[in-house]
This record gives structure tokens, C-alpha cells and sequence, in this order.
């Protein structure tokens, strides 16, 4: 296991030692377009490479099968996931196609690997599982595409979703204490570095690889019964998923496509009175704090109810102060 992870010490130690040969070689940048988006200067989309690559080899000399169930088959997976949000960065494909292309490769993935099924859901308030049967499929694929579209609508400021996706991995280390999960830890504290020196971003590739591998060991430590419900899942995802629940219905409401991009998420409001640095403390906060409330309040739904109020309250506030 060592060993192992001494390899993978020395792959990262080689991008960083060569970043500026690396972002060349991978040869897609994100331009800046003077409405949304706020960097300056052509910056490399390389990030989810660099954590795509440490997986690979992470999975390959790392082989832990009650963490990482059918891995070459997830590998593959994840390489085609990566893939669709490549060429979404290179060639800019319409989110509908996207969608749809992402819709059609976790279906196919879902009909090879059964095991990655929600087959019923467990709760902490109803003693009763909830059994989907027939449902089982469309709910899986309906959960998955539902975080990715959260997640890619999270990530819109630097060191936002990396300090996210960097959390969610170092608390499945915790629940499940296994060391694989240090082969994303690693490659996601590098990528962070670079990040906030406005070197590279994640890209549409790292959100498409990424949603798909968290999407996988979410399921896969539900299985385990490490989760001990569906609400602490929903919990994890908490910011994220009423941030996309907020902005698709807000859109739809004005008849504009859910897809629509647009300068409504909290961490553009925020940036109306904040630097961006301070801004990434606060939405990292509140992305983090709503599992330890969960579980210090023993998994009581009034900490959920709290934090809906605490988020639309928060909203209303810094849309009314921005009017004024």
C-alpha cells in the first residue's frame, strides 16, 4: 500500500514539477468572455485530468474491492464521462445534447453494473424500507444526473467545487476508513494549488468524470450501509442540489431553459459584497457544516427545515440589498 501510494506521489510531483509542458499538451483552455465569466486570461482546463490520471493508476495499484466494485469497468466509465465534457469544453455542445449523451451512458452503465442500483431507499425516520422495484432505473439515472447538473452549476468560482469534492472524499475516508480514497485526495489538493493561482480550472471533463465517480462511491458506501440513510446523502449535497433546484425553477418560471446560464447563483451574489477568496469560505462553510449540525442534532429533519430557511433567507436578503 505504501508503494502504491509513493507512485502516485511521484506522478503528481512530475505535473507540478511540469505544469506549464502539461497544460500545453492537454491543449484546451477556457477564454474569457467579459459577461460571466471573471478571469482575465486563457485559463487550462486540465484540472480533472490530473485527478482522471491518479485514478486510473489509483485503481489499478490500489485494488480495494469493497470500495471500488467492477473497477475496470468504472474506469472505462469514467474515462467516456470524461470524454463527453471534453469535447463540451473543446467544441461547446449544446446542454441538451449533453444531457442526453450523459442520460445514454449511465443507463448503459446501469444495465452492465446492476449492483450500482438504488434499489430501495432507507431512512432514519421510517422503520419500513422504501422498495423502488420497477423504478429502481429511472430513479438511479434521475439522482445521478441531478448532482452532475448540481455540481456543474456549483462550480463557477475558484476552489468552490474542489474544496467541495475535496470534502466529500476526505469524509468518505472517514465513514469508510479506506486509504484508496487518498488517490482523489491527493490529485484534488494539487489541482486546488494550481487553482488558486488561477492556473487551471476543472472544466466540464472534471465535473463529468467527477459527478461519475462520486455518484459510484455514494451508491456503493449506501450498499455498505456505511450511509445510515438517504438524509445523510441529501445532507452532503445539501448546497449544491437547492442551489440547482433554486435556479432550474426560477428559470422555467421566466420561460428560459433551466440550462440558461446566468449570474443568480449565491456565490455571484456574494461576490456583489465580497472578494472571491472570502466568497469561497462561505459557500465552503455552508457546503460543510450541514452534515456536523445533522449528526450533532442526532439526524433531526428541524435541521433540515433551519437550513432551507437560513438559505432563502440569505437569498431574498442579498437580491433586496442589490436592488437597493
Amino acid at each position: 500500500m505504501e508503494f502504491s501510494f509513493i507512485i502516485l506521489l511521484i506522478v503528481n510531483l512530475i505535473i507540478f514539477k511540469n505544469e506549464s509542458l502539461f497544460y500545453k499538451l492537454f491543449g484546451v483552455y477556457d477564454f474569457p468572455d467579459e459577461k460571466r465569466k471573471i478571469h482575465k486570461i486563457p485559463i487550462s482546463l486540465a484540472g480533472g485530468f490530473i485527478v482522471l490520471i491518479n485514478f486510473i493508476i489509483g485503481s489499478i495499484i490500489v485494488i480495494n474491492e469493497n470500495i471500488i466494485q467492477n473497477h475496470l469497468l468504472i474506469i472505462l466509465f469514467s474515462i467516456l464521462f470524461y470524454l463527453v465534457g471534453y469535447f463540451d469544453d473543446k467544441n461547446n455542445i449544446k446542454p441538451l445534447k449533453k444531457t442526453l449523451l450523459n442520460i445514454l451512458l449511465i443507463l448503459i452503465f446501469l444495465i452492465i453494473s446492476k449492483s450500482f442500483l438504488l434499489e430501495d431507499l432507507k431512512s432514519f425516520y421510517f422503520s419500513d424500507l422504501i422498495n423502488l422495484n420497477n423504478y429502481s432505473l429511472f430513479f438511479t439515472v434521475f439522482c445521478f444526473i441531478s448532482f452532475l447538473n448540481a455540481l456543474n452549476m456549483y462550480d463557477g468560482i475558484n476552489g468552490q467545487s474542489g474544496i467541495y469534492l475535496l470534502f466529500l472524499f476526505i469524509y468518505l475516508l472517514i465513514i469508510c476508513k479506506n486509504l484508496f480514497f487518498i488517490t482523489l485526495i491527493f490529485p484534488l489538493v494539487l489541482f486546488l494549488y494550481f487553482n488558486f493561482k488561477n492556473k487551471c480550472f476543472l472544466g466540464n471533463s472534471g465535473i463529468n468524470f467527477l459527478s461519475f465517480i462520486v455518484f459510484v462511491f455514494f451508491i456503493n458506501t449506501y450498499h455498505l450501509e456505511y450511509f445510515k440513510g438517504i438524509e445523510e446523502i441529501l445532507i452532503l449535497m445539501f448546497l449544491p442540489g437547492i442551489e440547482m433546484a433554486r435556479l432550474f425553477f426560477f428559470r422555467i418560471s421566466k420561460l428560459q431553459s433551466p440550462f440558461k446560464a446566468d449570474n443568480q447563483h449565491l456565490h455571484h451574489l456574494l461576490l456583489k459584497f465580497f472578494d472571491s477568496k472570502n466568497v469561497v469560505i462561505i459557500t465552503s462553510l455552508c457546503s460543510i457544516i450541514p452534515i456536523f449540525l445533522f449528526k450533532f442534532f442526532d439526524f433531526s429533519y428541524l435541521v433540515i427545515l433551519i437550513l432551507l430557511f437560513i438559505y432563502f433567507g440569505t437569498i431574498i436578503f442579498l437580491q433586496k440589498k442589490i436592488k437597493s
